[in-house]
């Protein structure tokens, strides 16, 4: 038995031999078959979704980043989740949704200034009319409560939700 091999294990060696041969879609199948054995890891859906950009599928990779980010604040590994909100703003520019989980972090941590920042940038991309309506009022509502406290952000808040109202 001291040579059992969890399930998990074997899968991650062969998904690993896959990136090495880079045989992206089956490597692909492979962390699929791992995220599901292994849910709460948030390094399995960070390596996912690396795969995922590797042949371009962003939404996906989206996802699997916005799930790796939400373990690994879960189990409040906070500045790996940062980091790996940085990575999604870095490969996936148009995802401005992430300063929101930016700023929810960073409040969390006791940053409230960085918080506020990470709003404010998401408030300015989102003047665009980038999102619809109902997206822009389910991303603003976590806002709304961590910084009910600013007279100055939840005036920019409420104007932009007039803003994206109008707009439809």
């Amino acid at each position: 038995t001291g040579n059992h091999v969890s399930k998990a294990q074997n899968i991650r060696k062969k998904a690993l031999d896959l990136v090495r041969d880079q045989d992206w879609p089956n490597a692909i199948k492979e962390y699929k078959r791992l995220v599901e054995l292994d849910q709460n890891n948030p390094n399995v859906h960070n390596e996912l979704a690396d795969l995922y950009l590797k042949t371009s599928q962003k939404a996906e990779a989206y996802d699997a980043f916005v799930r790796a980010v939400d373990e690994y604040n879960r189990v409040g590994l906070f500045n790996s989740a940062v980091a790996v909100c940085t990575k999604v703003l870095r490969v996936l520019p148009a995802r401005h949704e992430v300063l929101v989980k930016l700023g929810y972090i960073r409040n969390r941590q006791g940053l409230a200034r960085e918080a506020e920042s990470y709003y404010a940038q998401f408030l300015d991309k989102a003047a665009g009319g980038v999102f619809t309506p109902e997206a822009f009022e389910k991303l603003a509502k976590p806002i709304v409560e961590d910084v009910s406290d600013s007279a100055a952000m939840l005036e920019r808040l409420a104007q932009a939700l007039i803003a994206h109202a109008l707009n439809n």
